[in-house]
């Protein structure tokens, strides 16, 4: 039962932390997003939504710590992988609106 209510923690953090980059690319529709900077405007409720997501994350670590052992901390990395994507998607269209 603990990998159940870890296993839905993280996908629910992993869910948030997605959802507040989302809110960050809606803030900067004609703006590219820098991949280690902050972008020229950054909703300050990012922060709270960020701050929930990895509080999920790291309990869902906690959950699959026993399983996984040290392994388990890579569940904090998942959530790159799909904002890596919307990243590089994001940019190419602000690319590609801004070219004549």
């Amino acid at each position: 039962m603990e990998l159940l209510g870890g296993t839905l923690a993280g996908l629910a953090g992993m869910a948030i932390f997605v959802g507040s980059f989302w809110v960050v690319c809606k803030a900067n529709h004609d703006h590219r997003i820098p991949w280690l900077r902050r972008p020229a405007r950054f909703p300050r409720r990012v922060y709270a939504y960020r701050v929930v997501a990895v509080v999920l994350l790291l309990l869902a670590v906690r959950a699959w710590a026993e399983v996984l052992g040290t392994w388990s901390v890579l569940v904090i990395v998942l959530p790159l992988i799909p904002i890596a994507v919307l990243n590089g998607q994001h940019n190419r269209r602000v690319a590609l609106a801004s070219s004549p």
